[in-house]
């Protein structure tokens, strides 16, 4: 190479009578850079088609719009996932009750499901019970004490059951899971209620 050709300058021998250099280039096209440089291609703009993509082709490559989708169903999916952890452990911290089956228990133990006087209700989880009254039909007072037994009364709530009088009113005890509440008259006989107690 050169020494012109290194500094870019154009040799005074090249330049012909009429302003234009031997090889017919005219020095306006030439303005010191030699050979001439092609200038680059300008960046494509944001969006745009990439450079050398079909015309009519914009926005980004192909599958850009398929990774953009399966993020959202990513971050969706952790989101679900993160609200069914917290609702998940908040119901386990709820204490919900329980429903026993001591009533129904005790009634079929004693045989008295069907008893005339003895009404299960609140899907086995109250009892109520009606003894033989002077003008009144009931219960024997032997299936009424099977199914308090069954229950596990206490002697002294017994005691206070078999010794109610109708001037006494109606009372109440509790023990175990259970709320009572009975009276006595001589014309109905005693009349005896026992819920499951709410915790």
């Amino acid at each position: 190479m050169s020494q012109h050709r290194e500094t870019g300058e154009i040799p005074p021998d090249s330049v012909g009578p009429e302003g234009r250099q031997q090889t017919g280039v005219p020095m306006a096209e030439a303005p010191g850079i030699w050979p001439p440089v092609t200038p680059a291609a300008p960046p494509a703009p944001p969006g745009g088609p990439a450079p050398g993509a079909p015309e009519g082709s914009s926005g980004p490559g192909p599958g850009t719009g398929t990774t953009r989708g399966g993020r959202k169903h990513l971050i969706f999916g952790a989101a679900g996932l993160g609200i069914g952890l917290i609702v998940g452990l908040a119901l386990g911290q709820i204490d919900i009750p329980f429903a026993s089956s001591a009533i129904n228990d005790a009634a079929e133990t004693c045989n008295v499901m069907e008893t005339a006087g003895i009404d299960i209700g609140d899907n086995g989880q109250s009892i109520s019970m009606s003894s033989e009254g002077n003008e009144s039909s009931g219960a024997e007072y032997s299936d009424i004490y099977c199914v308090l037994g069954e229950l596990e009364v206490p002697d002294s709530v017994d005691n206070r059951i078999g010794t109610t009088r109708a001037l006494d009113g109606r009372q109440s005890a509790d023990w175990n899971e259970f709320t009572s509440s009975w009276g006595y008259h001589p014309d109905s006989g005693l009349n005896i209620v026992i819920e499951i107690a709410d915790k």
